[in-house]
């Protein structure tokens, strides 16, 4: 089967003064417009940017359909600083407060500033990998998208059951040993709004398994 060729764009914002955050929209030379794929990266200290080997897999996976894609950064994992401090330091902090909402106004932006470059499609689809799963709810909830696939959400940390709100429907994918995701707790989401996939993969990284779970989640972004 041949794969659309495709190429890559770098994209750049000012969230605040001084401080920037990128992301990577890569587009087939005739991209088809039902779609926009947005794919949102784990946690900075559980390799948390777009060189990510599922967030890698997924865009690919996408742009070999002949779909748009977008791989988000977060600020400051592409430099490992942020205003001269440690990237993961902040991050610490924002985790110990459980407060990362400065991350999800920064990703609503970046996916405002991904469409005026993708130009007009039909439906956008938030994809997030582990922490980014979270983030990608909450930036739906900012930005109106209606659809998000999330991989491995890591339950144990985030409230996933108050996120899941009328008019969202979201499909959460995971193997069922994953510790970051227990499976019983994950079932148990599973209503109208939420759908269940259970993979045949044991590991919450997915190495060696990145094509398969990359494959399942293109399948339900375009559903």
């Amino acid at each position: 089967m041949n794969t659309p060729e495709w190429s890559a764009e770098k994209l750049r914002i000012d969230v605040e003064p001084g401080l920037d955050i990128g992301m990577t929209l890569g587009y087939p030379e005739f991209p088809l417009r039902d779609r926009l794929i947005v794919i949102f990266p784990p946690h900075p200290s559980l390799g948390g940017d777009s060189a990510n080997n599922v967030v890698e897999a997924v865009f690919a996976a996408a742009l070999a359909s002949g779909r748009m894609a977008v791989k988000l950064n977060y600020r400051g994992t592409e430099t490992g600083v942020i205003r001269s401090e440690s990237a993961l330091t902040v991050w610490d902090r924002m985790e110990a407060a459980t407060d990362y909402a400065v991350v999800y106004s920064d990703s609503a932006s970046l996916v405002a500033r991904a469409l005026e470059a993708a130009g007009p499609v039909d439906q956008v689809v938030f994809v997030g990998y582990s922490f980014g799963a979270y983030a990608a709810l909450e930036t739906a909830a900012r930005t109106g998208v209606r659809r998000v696939v999330g991989i491995s959400p890591p339950l144990l940390s985030h409230p996933f059951a108050d996120r899941l709100a009328p008019g969202l429907h979201a499909v959460f994918l995971s193997g069922a040993n994953d510790p970051f995701c227990p499976i019983g707790a994950l079932r148990g989401l599973a209503g109208a709004a939420c759908s269940i996939v259970e993979l045949a993969v044991d590991d919450h990284f997915y190495r060696g398994d990145e094509p398969r779970v990359a494959r399942a989640a293109l399948q339900e972004a375009l559903c």
